[in-house]
């Protein structure tokens, strides 16, 4: 979140002035402030007027008024007296020289300001009335300290050139997720400069759990440092079955075999370099912000997580009233995966199958549970199921996936005295699963579209 650099000292009074100049002469600056202003920022009532008919003429033309086409836009020549004060306003700065990265990071300053000025405003408003709403206001305050004036272009792709296969020729940065199957289906790995939001879909007690926890074990091994963020089960619970598959000791057995145990982290430690974060929070208890918050004290304290689990993303708490599942889910989702843009680290998340899912041997996209938003805002998605005829062996195969092929599947066998997954080798017959897979896929795409999904 963007520090408010509330002691910093330049004459807003004044600098209401420029913004005002600047909106009303420059198309870009005013398409990267138009989202935030809003009259009440504006003490100077002129200004506010001319800023109000600005904002209305451009979102319906637009284009910027000239003047004679602002005068239209008064219904009383009292209320167009205010033009005097923007003429005078033009001839006044006309001359000045602006720094174009100081303007923007002063703008983005005054916007700040004023918005949480107004968020405190209404905050002490609905508290007056016993309307509190600790999660709309968490959202309000959010929304204003995290305004931010994009002044990148962005990539210009033929003056770029050099720099675009620079890139292509820089080795691909990922973290292993510990298996080749999965790894070469990513394209190596998941993306450790994050940008990217990766899920699990399974039905009851398929085994998403012990396959969030086996990747971050994975990566753990790497020397990485994991954060799991649990909404279902305990920290402890969790760290029991950490502690049977890094030990090989059984999981119901941990306690009597204690001193083994201890012995055996202590020198997994020695040697692993890495840090795993467990955190657990009820269910449906927090949101997207929480979360983000919580990261930002993580590393306050020196820890910086390369990965995000989180078991799993369906038991987070929406940011407002929805509709139904579907759009809550979908929100969920996408402010999910902008955390993996904000802090630059992957995030893993599980979530469910309907029942259709449930009972196939091959799910589709489509069967995920709640809402196909959900998919249709990931990464990357795979489907796991057990064997209905072998129970120490779970399924695995591709439903969405950015990174490479979008078909495939394979299987990991399950040690269940201590939860631990290893992978299958490929084999022919899999090898022939794949190719039915692809059909899968296009069936599944082309049933999507004609439900109009």
């Amino acid at each position: 979140m963007p520090p408010i650099q509330k002691t910093e000292e330049f004459n807003r009074e004044y600098f209401e002035n420029i913004i005002c100049y600047k909106a009303f002469k420059d198309t870009i600056y005013l398409n990267s402030i138009i989202d935030y202003i809003e009259p009440e920022y504006f003490d100077n009532v002129d200004i506010r007027k001319c800023m109000v008919k600005l904002v209305e003429f451009f979102e319906r033309t637009n284009k910027i008024p000239t003047l004679p086409e602002l005068r239209t836009c008064f219904t009383t020549n009292e209320e167009a007296q205010c033009m005097v004060t923007l003429i005078n306003i033009r001839k006044e700065c006309d001359n000045l020289v602006f720094d174009n990265n100081e303007l923007v990071r002063k703008t983005e300053l005054f916007l700040r300001e004023k918005a949480v000025y107004y968020a405190v405003i209404k905050t002490t408003e609905f508290a007056s009335k016993g309307d509190i709403d600790t999660n709309q206001i968490l959202e309000t305050f959010t929304e204003a300290c995290n305004i931010s004036l994009v002044d990148d272009i962005g990539m210009d792709y033929l003056e770029d050139i050099d720099s675009h296969i620079e890139t292509i020729c820089r080795p691909n940065n990922v973290i292993s997720s510990g298996w080749k199957w999965l790894d070469e289906k990513l394209g190596g790995g998941f993306q450790a400069e994050g940008k990217a939001l990766y899920a699990l879909a399974g039905g009851t007690n398929s085994g998403k759990s012990i396959f969030l926890g086996n990747i971050a074990i994975n990566i753990l091994k790497q020397s990485k440092t994991v954060l799991i963020i649990s909404l279902e089960m305990s920290e402890d619970m969790y760290a029991r079955r950490i502690s049977a598959n890094l030990s090989d000791i059984p999981f119901r057995i941990l306690g009597v075999r204690s001193a083994e145990l201890k012995s055996s982290l202590y020198n997994f430690k020695s040697t692993c370099g890495g840090k795993l974060i467990i955190k657990e929070f009820p269910t449906k208890s927090i949101t997207v912000n929480h979360i983000n918050g919580y990261i930002t004290k993580l590393k306050k304290t020196g820890i910086h997580p390369d990965i995000i689990i989180v078991d799993y993303i369906n038991l987070i708490k929406g940011n407002k009233k929805y509709n139904g599942t579907y759009d809550e889910v979908k929100d969920v989702a996408e402010r999910l995966r902008a955390t993996t843009y904000q802090f630059k680290i992957p995030c893993v998340t599980a979530t469910q199958l309907n029942r259709a899912g449930m009972k196939s041997d091959n799910p589709a996209l489509d069967q995920t549970s709640e809402s196909i938003g959900l998919p249709f805002t990931l990464d990357a998605q795979f489907a796991i199921w057990p064997n209905p005829d072998d129970k120490r062996y779970i399924h695995m195969c591709v439903q969405k996936n950015r990174f490479g092929e979008n078909f495939g599947q394979t299987s990991f066998n399950i040690e269940y005295q201590t939860l631990k997954l290893n992978e299958v080798p490929q084999t022919d017959a899999v090898t022939n699963e794949n190719v039915d897979s692809a059909d899968n896929f296009l069936t599944n795409i082309q049933g999507l579209a004609e439900n109009g999904k």
